[in-house]
């Protein structure tokens, strides 16, 4: 088909089904989780309504992705996979796997974080990534809409690269694909969840509330898996205001409540106390 071989074919449909699959099991959850009261607590920012022209349009931009990327897999990236001799690898051992995928999560955070930060310059930004930033409050499928160019660059590319210089076996590179769409369906959800994979090690991890954060203030938090791009060239001193603030009057709030309940206490104490002399 069109010069396409249909080992190519298979690929594109194999990894394909895999996106699709994560995209609609993540977008069911965190719509899900939306409508639950009791996951309130877990919200980054209290919940709104999204624009329904805007979630239109990010629908057509995201199921027109999909629909081309079979033929962009298998007539533009698996002849790179073939000539890298990836497509001839069997599956490895689990140390070799893991130590694949780790060393694909530093590649892509690299990239992701200097491409994105690239396209927010004033050039750039209004043509190609401004499209994404149409959502100030995130949302889970939300994550996906982008200008084409974008999806290719700053996307595909960064996601790419590391399975694609080490590499790495298509079974590898499905577990891999599945991970790193989790991460970045997480990432855009509004939710901070807890015994998350993506939440565990703060120190390191990017988390969700550091790219919500970058949604709804547009500066900083460029990195994505990571934060050490954004901790070593100071892009998260905004991130880290917000949050020392955040706290203050988180802090504010609850001495004002254990004031008030001492307040109360020492009231009915009193009058306690003005029965007893009565």
């Amino acid at each position: 088909m069109f010069g396409i071989s249909q080992e190519a074919i298979d690929f594109g449909v194999k990894v394909e089904t895999i996106h699709a699959i994560t995209f609609v099991f993540f977008t069911a959850l965190f719509l899900a989780f939306d409508k639950i009261p009791a996951m309130d607590k877990y919200r980054i920012r209290p919940k709104v309504k999204q624009d329904p022209k805007l979630t239109q349009l990010a629908i057509k931009n995201i199921v027109m992705s999909h629909v081309l990327a079979v033929p962009y897999l298998a007539g533009l990236v698996f002849p790179i996979f073939q000539w890298r001799g990836m497509t001839q690898n069997s599956m490895p051992s689990l140390m070799v796997a893991v130590s694949q995928i780790f060393f694909s999560m530093l590649v892509e955070d690299t990239l992701f974080y200097w491409i994105h930060r690239i396209l927010h310059h004033p050039r750039l930004y209004k043509h190609l990534h401004k499209q994404h930033h149409l959502y100030i409050n995130t949302v889970s499928y939300a994550a996906e809409f982008s200008h084409p160019i974008e999806q290719t660059v700053s996307n595909v590319f960064p996601s790419y690269a590391g399975p694609i210089l080490c590499n790495m076996s298509i079974d590898v590179f499905c577990i891999w694909t599945f991970l790193r769409l989790w991460e970045t369906f997480e990432s855009h959800s509004g939710f901070v969840l807890p015994y998350s994979p993506w939440e565990f090690f703060l120190s390191v991890q990017g988390g969700a509330a550091r790219h919500d954060f970058h949604h709804s203030h547009n500066k900083g938090s460029f990195g994505s898996l990571f934060k050490f791009w954004d901790w070593f060239m100071g892009t998260d001193a905004d991130f880290k205001a917000f949050q020392k603030l955040q706290q203050q009057k988180k802090d504010h709030q609850a001495q004002h409540q254990e004031d008030s309940k001492s307040s109360l206490s020492q009231d009915v104490d009193d009058n306690a106390a003005d029965n007893k002399n009565e």
